[in-house]
């Protein structure tokens, strides 16, 4: 169902949903109507390519059904009436509305769509019922509403008397007293009479409860008004929203924690240094890099021992001379022993 409000030559959308073509007698409009437009008498009217479809609604009416004859496009809604009561001619009209119908999935054989009645027939047949009636009941339908049990032909017959004969009527009014009584008295006041569902409803409404509606009026002004800046701060606020994934984290960051990173570049530029530094040692030393296989042995070495080293160097002097003076004596001895 779509809701609209009438309020002065302007209608808004209330509530929508998707229209699709092919519908017959399914898609229910429905209207609110504010202000003078209330006491008008009513028409919609939908306009597609040259097409033009008028449905009435009358002083009472505020629902119905969208005209199947629509098909797939763009429409145009609008509302005019008329003002019954007043001696000068007064027509209120709206803006129109575009209504978006898009390609129903029907597929087959096109169902019969009944034509829109045309605006004079719609006003004729309204003027029918009105000449019948508002609720258009027959004489025998509001006598068994006031009890009568039989058939329709058991009322006729009832209205000739029991022998079937036609009773005198002398006591009662003739049928041109009966008209002008009609025409006089129960004319207009026909006229004026109607129904409503919702009576104990209409009943409960006093002057306080308007004066309350005029509050709610300027109410819905200023909250239409509000929520327009609010569309507007939403949307202006739009390109800029973005979210984290990592939003736990971010909320965690101080102005101590930014003051900490601003002390981080000079560091940064030390360190970077220093590194430089350490990588030329580590090149340099690199160059002389080796491993010793009796590493074990080596780093046994110690000071003292290499002091007993220089001790030993004496002794292998002292040995070598002392062994080459033995050799010597030997030799003299060998040449001098004898058997």
């Amino acid at each position: 169902m779509w809701k609209f409000l009438v309020k002065n030559q302007s209608i808004e959308i209330l509530e929508r949903e998707v229209l699709a073509d092919h519908q017959i007698q399914y898609v229910q409009f429905k209207f609110t109507f504010d202000g003078d437009w209330k006491r008008f008498h009513k028409v919609v009217q939908f306009s597609q390519c040259d097409e033009v479809y008028s449905v009435v609604l009358g002083t009472e009416g505020t629902t119905l059904y969208l005209p199947a004859e629509l098909h797939a496009g763009a429409v145009k809604m609008a509302v005019f009436g008329y003002d019954t009561e007043s001696d000068t001619t007064v027509r209120a009209t709206t803006v129109p509305v575009t209504l978006n119908i898009r390609e129903s999935g029907f597929e087959g054989d096109e169902p019969p769509i009944p034509p829109t009645p045309d605006l004079y027939t719609q006003l004729l047949k309204r003027i029918e019922d009105a000449e019948h009636g508002l609720d258009g009941k027959s004489a025998y339908e509001i006598a068994v509403e006031h009890g009568y049990v039989g058939t329709e032909e058991k009322w006729l017959a009832s209205l000739h008397g029991k022998d079937g004969i036609t009773p005198d009527m002398s006591e009662y009014p003739k049928k041109s007293e009966v008209q002008t009584i009609v025409e006089q008295q129960i004319a207009p006041v026909a006229e004026e009479s109607h129904n409503h569902d919702n009576k104990e409803t209409l009943d409960a409404i006093t002057p306080e409860l308007f004066s309350d509606l005029s509050g709610l009026q300027q109410f819905e002004d200023s909250t239409t008004y509000e929520l327009q800046t609010l569309t507007e701060a939403v949307e202006n606020l739009r390109p800029s929203t973005h979210t984290h994934n990592n939003k736990a984290v971010l909320d965690r960051i101080t102005e101590a924690m930014i003051d900490a990173i601003a002390e981080y570049p000079p560091f940064e530029d030390w360190t970077k240094e220093q590194i430089h530094t350490l990588f030329e040692m580590v090149n340099n030393f690199s160059n002389t890099a080796h491993t010793h296989e009796n590493k074990v042995t080596l780093d046994a070495l110690t000071p003292e021992l290499f002091s007993d080293l220089a001790g030993l160097q004496q002794f292998e002097d002292s040995t070598q001379y002392d062994i080459q003076t033995i050799n010597e004596a030997l030799l003299t001895l060998n040449a001098q022993r004898h058997t």
